[in-house]
């Protein structure tokens, strides 16, 4: 047999041959096996292919690092919000894609905290893209545009809108703290509030408070929110709140929708300004006094609310003391990185300030109308409530040394001094601006302040001070929507019947007469105060305080009145 080469002498019988000439290759082919996979919260939401997702506008950038959250103060990426389309469905969503360094962490923390709430007070999550050769983004149901798009109208807040959506707030149990508004949204289709991913806003952080606007009990359960088509009209606006809300409630949501301008202050400005203007409204250009609340000034004082730019460790290991100072510790890790203190003061108690202000707006007609102002000079007048003291390391990070010895492995302690009160003299003021305001113990009472030559040696840092000032005020539309409560009341703006309506208490007029005898009276305890009814004066060459960039910056209010 041919194709049997080589052999011979071979016998085959009854059997069928299959000549198979050339190479043979042997394939072997396996079933496929299925392996059970644990599911995971991933699997509940739709996985959207990049090519399926349209983004039609978008809304805005933001960075996700946030100071007021302590997860997110190191988190290095941003969020880019659009409203998109996907492939098959009718309507928008709400895009969120994620960029930068942590781009993936911010989106798993997203994910992880929408994944794990269905509830219509928040936005609703849909799906997700976790593209790793692009953009991870996560996808919301329905359309929604932040609040403050809405509220804040050519860079001043509505003061029909605020009171509205603080009314929703409630009534909707949004959340049982305060809530920073760039987490609100507003649904375009129905036009009530959802907590949703955080964006930043364009005046800083300020929030919505909840127990704030005193809801009538009566219409919770058949609360119906205005459309969004009816934002811009602020009688009807004006009208619904009337209906729903009380006059205080009125009053305090126009009070809180004020802004405020930033004024940082040199020499004796920071000794006279937070001291002589506290319980009083001035027009805070030419430092001229036009009202008082009499005899605030002995309630009250400057009471430390957060810092900020410090280490995590640091900021909750916060203690007020005995004598009104506040307690720091700080670590050897968080010397080496410290370059900034940042520290808010608001004045308390925080019911009295309010109840100033509310009494201001209420009054406000009767005394520009006495003392003969027109309207295009209202927002002028202001009122003080809050200063930034800032903290700043003489010395670069690059050019510090430290020597380690026993004590530099040990936490040592910052004392902040306590801030004068309003009522106390000049001298008490002075003292504090100029002498040393802070200082360093290894003990934690305090009891024993480390020696300038041991901190040289051990690296803690030395501080020079800064100090800005909010001038809070209220534009024309908000003096002309307390018009319109006066009226709607039945009384006449220019008359104190509102003020004594709501049991608020009744500001002092102050005439050119008057004011002249309080600057002599306040000027009189210091040979060396500052002209405070003149300008800002100007910066030395030598002074150790640091300018800001601009001279004036405007911002939203951020305080709340959630005590209240």
């Amino acid at each position: 047999m041919a194709f049997l080469q080589g052999s011979s002498n071979n016998t085959f019988s009854g059997g069928q041959f299959t000549n198979i000439q050339g190479s043979q290759y042997n394939t072997n082919i396996y079933p496929p096996v299925h392996q059970d996979r644990e599911s995971t919260i991933w699997d509940d939401y739709r996985r959207v292919r990049t090519g399926d997702v349209y983004v039609r506008r978008v809304i805005g950038e933001s960075a996700v690092k946030r100071d007021d959250e302590k997860g997110w103060r190191r988190v290095m990426a941003r969020r880019i919000i659009s409203l998109a389309r996907v492939e098959g469905k009718d309507k928008e969503f709400l895009h969120v894609a994620y960029d930068g360094p942590d781009a993936f962490k911010a989106f798993a923390m997203d994910f992880g905290r929408f994944s794990s709430i269905k509830h219509p007070n928040f936005a609703q999550l849909f799906g997700y893209n976790d593209n790793q050769c692009g953009l991870p983004a996560l996808i919301f149901h329905d359309e929604l545009i932040p609040l403050e798009r809405i509220i804040v109208m050519g860079g001043v807040v509505s003061p029909v809108l605020r009171p509205y959506f603080e009314y929703q707030f409630d009534i909707l149990q949004i959340a049982e703290h305060d809530l920073n508004v760039g987490e609100l949204w507003v649904d375009i289709r129905t036009g009530t509030l959802r907590r949703g991913p955080y964006i930043r806003t364009s005046f800083g952080q300020w929030s919505f408070s909840s127990n704030n606007t005193q809801p009538n009990s009566i219409l919770e359960d058949h609360f119906c929110p205005l459309s969004i088509q009816t934002y811009k009209d602020t009688s009807t606006v004006f009208d619904y709140l009337t209906k729903m809300l009380s006059t205080h409630a009125i009053i305090q949501g126009i009070s809180v929708s004020s802004a405020g301008v930033v004024e940082w202050l040199y020499h004796e400005d920071v000794v006279s300004i937070p001291r002589f203007f506290a319980g009083t409204i001035y027009n805070r250009h030419h430092r001229k006094v036009i009202a008082k609340y009499v005899d605030a000034k002995a309630r009250w004082s400057y009471e430390l609310s957060g810092a900020i730019t410090i280490p995590d460790v640091m900021r909750e290991s916060q203690t007020i003391m005995k004598d009104g100072s506040n307690r720091f510790m700080v670590t050897p890790m968080d010397m080496q990185n410290m370059q900034e203190i940042s520290l808010l003061y608001y004045l308390c108690p925080v019911e009295e300030y309010f109840n100033t202000c509310n009494s201001w707006l209420t009054q406000a007609h009767g005394v520009f109308d006495q003392l003969g102002l027109h309207e295009d000079e209202w927002e002028d007048y202001s009122v003080c409530d809050t200063f930034r003291f800032i903290l700043r390391c003489e010395e670069p990070l690059s050019l510090r040394r430290v020597t380690y010895t026993p004590l530099a492995t040990a936490p040592a302690y910052l004392f902040i001094r306590p801030v004068p009160r309003p009522s106390d003299d000049v001298t008490a003021w002075k003292s504090w601006v100029e002498g040393q305001n802070y200082f360093w113990s290894f003990d934690p009472s305090g009891q024993e302040n480390i020696s300038a030559v041991t901190q040289a040696l051990l690296g803690l840092p030395s501080f020079t001070f800064s100090l800005y000032i909010i001038h809070r005020y209220w534009d024309s539309s908000h003096y002309e929507t307390v018009k319109k409560l006066h009226r709607h009341c039945g009384f006449d703006p220019r008359k104190s019947d509102l003020t004594h309506s709501l049991g608020l208490p009744i500001l002092e007029v102050i005439g050119d007469d008057d004011r002249f005898r309080i600057l002599e009276e306040d000027l009189s305890s210091s040979t060396t105060s500052s002209d405070i009814s003149g300008p800002c004066n100007e910066l030395e060459a030598d002074d150790d305080f640091t300018p800001s960039e601009s001279d004036e910056e405007i911002v939203l209010y951020p305080r709340s009145a959630a005590a209240l």
